[in-house]
């Protein structure tokens, strides 16, 4: 099946996913629930600094205007994000801009 991302979610043990090597793999802790998802790049991304700022728009469900600080591409690199509106811990893990270039 190829490589593949996989996140895991805090509570419940065990709790996770796989999606594609293209696409951003996202786990959230809700409560005492897993919730995961893949979510696929848009097609007009081709650079990583595009990538990552898709990314972190998608793991924060925060809009993006310009390029990530330094304190956000930290978060995309610990691969974790509290939510503070919902109380949710997001692991997630990134998708390869190879990858996702080759799937257009």
């Amino acid at each position: 099946m190829g490589i593949q991302n996989f996140c895991q979610c805090d509570f419940p043990p065990g709790g996770g996913g796989s999606c594609s090597a293209h696409q951003l793999s996202i786990c959230r802790t809700r409560g005492n629930t897993c919730l995961h998802e893949c979510r696929s790049p848009p097609g007009h991304i081709t650079a990583q600094a595009e990538l990552d700022e898709w990314s972190y728009a998608q793991v924060t469900s925060k809009p993006v205007y310009g390029p990530l600080t330094q304190a956000e591409l930290g978060m995309l690199q610990s691969r974790r994000y509290f939510d503070s509106n919902t109380g949710d811990v997001v692991t997630f893990e990134l998708p390869e801009l190879g990858a996702a270039l080759e799937r257009r």
